[in-house]
């Protein structure tokens, strides 16, 4: 195993710990929308492409030097995406430490539901995605075309999530959302 996927593999692994600790003691869900079944339709598709690439050998018969480029990236490039995914991570984790209790792994709507506008939250709308999209993208450019694949696949789930969690606000706060989804990106700072 290459320098750059061991060295990639901490961040990660801190993002799982952290993910499954603080997951304890959020609020209890009151609602979920009725679009669950679809997102859970959406994981196991997920996980079966991935499964399907890693057996199959992935896609490198059809995209040649292409991969080759991408699994050998010069040292420059390692290095700048081994800091994107450590800043990606640790800008997911700050967004996730600042929504606090109101976090859920699926669009919920939690008791009490806050809708927070500060912190990470005043660049984009959801910093989570954000955060491991560009941690994604930085392991892709460190260790090659796995991480592509999965830059890929979540970017695809993450977009469905943000209509579905757009929707979910905008029932609960009526008032408030729209204007702050009119003047803050969902994903992209000043982008999209």
């Amino acid at each position: 195993m290459r320098l750059a996927s061991l060295i990639l593999a901490i961040p990660w692994i801190a993002f799982v710990i952290y993910w499954a600790v603080s997951a304890v003691g959020v609020k209890k869900d009151v609602r979920r929308p009725g679009s669950f079944g679809l997102t859970m339709l959406l994981r196991v598709i997920l996980i079966a492409g991935f499964v399907t690439y890693l057996a199959s050998g992935g896609l490198r018969p059809w995209i040649g030097r292409v991969m080759e480029y991408t699994d050998h990236p010069p040292l420059g490039l390692q290095i700048f995406g081994i800091a994107l995914c450590v800043a990606g991570i640790g800008f997911a984790i700050w967004a996730r430490v600042h929504l606090g209790r109101n976090w859920s792994p699926v669009p919920t709507l939690k008791e009490d539901h806050e809708l927070v506008t500060s912190g990470p939250y005043r660049y984009v709308r959801n910093p989570i995605y954000t955060g491991l999209l560009f941690a994604l993208l930085g392991s892709a450019f460190a260790a090659g075309f796995t991480y592509y694949f999965l830059l890929v696949c979540f970017l695809g789930v993450f977009v469905y999530r943000v209509f579905a969690e757009d929707h979910l606000m905008m029932e609960q706060f009526p008032n408030t959302y729209p204007a702050y989804k009119r003047k803050t990106k969902a994903l992209i700072p000043f982008v999209v």
